[in-house]
């Protein structure tokens, strides 16, 4: 057996634990986008938004990124590149000032915003 200790022992949880106010909301924007996603022709900008706002609220629920990621897969067709990010490398920089401050909330909401 390892003498590591888990990071999330050490400091503590990195996301604090949602409370179920704020769950409850969040199933609303995660109900309100797969809505969205079933009708043939939607706005895939405005799902977007509903499934940011969970995942950034909510980072470690796997079902909610995977409709955001679902969500952006749609809008490009199942392309690998996306579309075009004008300004991508500031915002590339501000990933790295967030991750050198070991500001991994900020990291998640920066990277949700440059998808």
């Amino acid at each position: 057996m390892s003498d590591e200790v888990p990071l999330n022992e050490i400091d503590g949880p990195i996301v604090p634990p949602v409370s179920p106010t704020l769950r409850k909301r969040l199933q609303k924007c995660f109900d309100h986008g797969q809505n969205l996603m079933q009708q043939d022709k939607y706005d895939h900008d405005y799902a977007n938004t509903m499934f940011t706002e969970c995942v950034a609220n909510d980072p470690g629920n796997p079902v909610y990124l995977d409709a955001f990621l679902e969500n952006l897969q749609r809008k490009y067709n199942n392309k690998k590149k996306g579309g075009k990010l004008l300004g991508f490398g500031g915002g590339k920089g501000n990933l790295k000032k967030l991750a050198g401050k070991d500001d991994w909330l900020g990291v998640i909401v920066a990277g949700l915003a440059l998808l």
